[in-house]
């Protein structure tokens, strides 16, 4: 009897199994540029510094073991043995890690500023809104852009404004930290973030830490979500007088060099979010292909000159969508 013919999700197995698609095997790979930044000259003097990565994500666990989060686009995040539990059914906390980069006057790079050449004072605000703002059918309240979707605030029985965000913001407020290997183990208060809610519950929303060369890592909440008046869950989403313990906010650093000069780094963000329960399986349109699309549908950017090229612009769609058998 002859093989029937295969189908398109035979293919798509078979890529994710490591099959070869025109000599490229679909297998996780990082996604960086070909060509590097140039390097400064040996010598070059500091002018700019800034945070990497622009935007951290920290992931919420119940355990109190942790992994750091990826840090090399592209690839998925790597506990050391592997596992992303710890043995007693709790998910480990990704934690991010934020570092400080220098750059000439030419924004050309210098290298990784760390605490043994440099005095770095970290800056982090957490706070916890979702609460007081809009509904997640329209969270931005885009009206006439989005016609049929309604664009009501929560938990509406708040109708003043100092009442709502009384009641309903969980601000963590704003920790400083510097030096290396601070809070290593956690538990200290002074840098943890703790917000409350319907001005009876206290919510914790994660604490700082510093590794040993004095970069930052932002330790995400427990992951604990509750409703202070015994609510019911209605939806996924908006349940009125429910809290959770995800949070975001701005990350700053004041570096002192070696040379006595103060420079305030460009600043980063935050977001402590919920587990990633599929870390290898991304999805097929990435927020860069999102913006890459929409600044040249508004002419931002330029088409490309000459043929697509099949590494950067083809294959990587067919990557994800191996991945994701």
């Amino acid at each position: 009897m002859a093989n029937p013919k295969p189908t398109r999700r035979d293919f798509l197995a078979g890529a994710a199994a490591g099959s070869l698609l025109s000599g490229f095997p679909l297998m996780p790979r990082p996604a960086v540029a070909s060509a590097s930044a140039e390097p400064a000259p040996v010598g070059a003097a500091v002018a700019r510094v800034r945070i990497y990565p622009a935007i951290g994500i920290s992931r919420v666990g119940g355990s109190a073991k942790w992994f750091h989060a990826p840090e090399v686009p592209g690839l998925a995040p790597q506990p050391e043995d592997g596992d992303f539990k710890d043995g007693n059914l709790k998910i480990k906390k990704q934690a991010q890690r934020f570092r400080v980069c220098a750059f000439d006057d030419q924004d050309r790079v210098i290298g990784e500023v760390q605490d043994a050449g440099a005095e770095i004072s970290w800056r982090v605000r957490l706070a916890n809104t979702k609460a007081a703002w809009y509904g997640f059918n329209n969270p931005l309240d885009n009206g006439e852009l989005a016609p049929g979707l309604p664009g009501q605030l929560r938990n509406q029985f708040f109708v003043d404004d100092d009442v709502r965000e009384r009641m309903l913001l969980i601000e963590g407020g704003e920790r400083e930290i510097s030096g290396t290997s601070v809070n290593a183990g956690g538990g200290d208060a002074s840098l943890g973030f703790t917000g409350r809610f319907w001005d009876t519950v206290d919510v914790a929303l994660g604490e700082l830490r510093t590794d040993d060369a004095g970069r930052l890592l932002v330790m995400p909440a427990d992951g604990i979500s509750s409703s202070p008046t015994g609510a019911g869950i209605t939806s996924f989403a908006d349940n009125d007088a429910w809290f959770d313990d995800w949070c975001d906010g701005p990350v700053n650093a004041m570096v002192t060099l070696a040379d006595g000069r103060e420079l305030e780094a460009e600043p980063s963000w935050v977001a402590c979010v919920g587990p990633n329960f599929a870390p290898g399986i991304p999805s097929i349109t990435t927020l860069f292909d999102l913006i890459a699309d929409l600044n040249q549908k508004e002419g931002w950017e330029t088409d490309p000159e000459g043929p697509l090229s099949f590494r950067s612009h083809i294959y990587p769609t067919f990557h994800r969508l191996g991945l994701m058998t």
